[in-house]
């Protein structure tokens, strides 16, 4: 099994910054620190571990890959994942309140 080194692409942050603001909501949403403090490392965990395996975007593009999951703070996680020069960058994420499995 390999284990990739995992980064945080600044495209990420820019939607991350989109999707959750500093403050915590007014219904307990996460605040962006909750989130890269309490649910990113097991993502990163995740992808470094399970890159491999995780679903691809496009058949023709095995770089890509993406890994929906449930999390400590947010129901549901998307996350792309690009592998470039033995890196993988985490390059995309979407959050989603109602997680399809509700």
């Amino acid at each position: 099994m390999s284990r990739y080194e995992v980064r945080v692409h600044q495209r990420f942050f820019d939607r991350l910054d989109i999707q959750l603001t500093e403050e915590r909501g007014p219904n307990g949403e996460a605040s962006r620190t909750d989130f890269l403090a309490l649910d990113l490392p097991a993502i990163i965990e995740t992808v470094a571990t399970r890159f491999d395996e995780l679903p691809l975007i496009d058949p023709e593009h095995t770089d890509f890959r993406i890994t929906t999951t449930g999390a400590t703070l947010v129901p549901a996680v998307t996350i792309v994942a690009q592998l470039a020069d033995g890196i993988v960058y985490l390059t995309d994420v979407r959050i989603d309140y109602e997680a399809p499995w509700d």
